[in-house]
């Protein structure tokens, strides 16, 4: 009777799992049928695709910059090269395809730290919209996830088991990264530094430490030289992405605003714009280079000389609070066109009103009162991760694991400053299940004994 018991447990367990895994593909069913398929070209759609385009000899300019980095134009390019140009159904479709595997491997890792047994922290998983969304959405983040999954999990495996395999692939999903989004440059300041001194620490042999700290650097030397090499071909530029310049106007300007940005300061935005036009009229030779290092000095000395620091350190602070307790379903709601209107009213002149016209609707209309739902489930989810990250590293097995895992979390959040939008958050959501359901486990413990 016991057996009988455990095989059922263990079956409805399997199929929460399956069902959890398909939840990708099923939201992109219903995006489908809801004939949202590029949400009306309110994303970045054309500047990806476009690029794509370029490669299969489709799109009219005679030469394509290289600001964008080539990981999600590469994938677009494949999709539209088997199913056709411009077939943005297939590609929703195979992003929903990868979301399934990037759930299945979130889930295997759960498997490999002895974690995937909670129906409560699969449940968070299977919820999780803001990975969800990500997949139905033609943006580079999705894809980033989907690698930075995989990577994780062969770097646990590596962890657990120390074999040389498991290393080698971490390393090329890792370091793959850099040519998805730019955020993950960072990470060789800071999770470099603590994934070489664990292997250093490591009792293994000389070869064994040097061959994988060897490895860990060729890819990322390779990677990154990738993007570089691109630059150079283009126009000569030293450089890995002509981006940082552009998303710096878009911080000072997010900044200029009391509570940042949901919308940036377009009086701020366009001084600075203004400011870049004057100084590229001077230069002779121009670049992606020169043109990005002229963005970054006049932001630089827009926020030394002219940025009221009281107010940009307050706005910093709320942009980091809506950064991480946001929902997503704000991007939902705005995407879908559904009639959510309290939530978009501007708080900058009058915050509590704002904050009394969401907390009244809750009562009146159903996405309000699911937005306020899913804020309260975010912020226990916090609390939660918050619990993971301490139990973490206080075992000593573990400790490396869990200040690896949290570095990729701090690096992904720290180029969030300014923005507040859920969408630079959902790079560090797999990561953020791991710490949850650690800490889900740990609390369970605590009520059992």
């Amino acid at each position: 009777m016991m057996n009988s018991n455990i095989m059922q447990s263990e079956g409805r367990l399997l199929l929460f799992k399956i069902i959890t895994c398909l939840t990708p593909l099923l939201f992109c069913f219903f995006v489908y049928f809801t004939d949202n398929v590029t949400y009306g070209g309110i994303f970045e759609t054309g500047k990806y695709s476009s690029i794509a385009l370029y490669w299969l000899g489709e799109y009219s300019s005679d030469q394509i910059n290289p600001t964008r980095l080539p990981g999600y134009p590469a994938l677009i390019y494949l999709v539209f090269k088997f199913f056709g140009s411009n077939n943005f159904v297939a590609l929703l479709f195979v992003q929903s395809f990868l979301g399934c595997i990037t759930f299945y491997f979130i889930i295997k890792t759960l498997e490999e730290l002895k974690l995937d047994n909670s129906i409560i922290a699969l449940a968070t998983l299977a919820l999780n919209f803001a990975i969800i969304f990500r997949f139905s959405v033609f943006l580079p983040n999705f894809f980033f996830i989907f690698i930075l999954t995989l990577s994780i999990f062969f770097f646990t495996k590596f962890y657990l088991n120390q074999k040389i395999s498991y290393f080698i692939y971490f390393c090329l999903l890792f370091s793959s990264l850099y040519l998805v989004r730019p955020i993950i440059h960072y990470a060789i300041f800071l999770t470099y530094p603590l994934i070489i001194f664990y292997i250093i620490k490591l009792r293994k042999n000389f070869n064994f430490k040097f061959f994988c700290i060897t490895i860990l650097l060729l890819f990322y030397v390779v990677s990154l030289g990738t993007q570089f090499l691109r630059s150079y071909n283009y126009d000569k530029s030293m450089i890995y992405t002509s981006q940082s310049g552009q998303h710096l106007f878009w911080v000072v300007a997010c900044l200029s605003k009391k509570y940042a940005c949901g919308s940036k300061n377009m009086k701020v935005y366009k001084e600075l714009k203004k400011r870049e036009e004057v100084e590229i009229d001077k230069l002779k030779n121009i670049n992606l280079e020169k043109i990005n290092n002229i963005r970054l000095d006049i932001a630089k000395n827009y926020i030394v000389y002219e940025l009221d620091k009281e107010k940009a350190f307050f706005a910093a602070i709320v942009s980091y609070i809506k950064l991480i307790f946001h929902s997503t379903f704000i991007e939902m709601f705005g995407a879908f066109k559904v009639n959510a209107s309290p939530l978009y009213i501007s708080g900058e002149k009058d915050f509590f009103m704002k904050l009394k016209h969401i907390i009244s609707n809750t009562f009146t209309n159903k996405y309000s009162a699911l937005y306020v739902v899913a804020i309260l489930f975010i912020i226990i989810l916090r609390f939660i991760q918050l619990v993971g990250f301490t139990i973490v590293v206080q075992t000593s097995n573990m400790r490396m694991y869990g200040l690896i895992i949290s570095s990729i979390i701090i690096i992904i959040l720290a180029t969030g400053i300014g923005l507040g939008n859920p969408r630079y958050r959902s790079e560090a959501e797999p990561l953020l299940m791991i710490l949850g359901a650690i800490g889900i486990n740990g609390i369970l413990d605590k009520i059992r004994r």
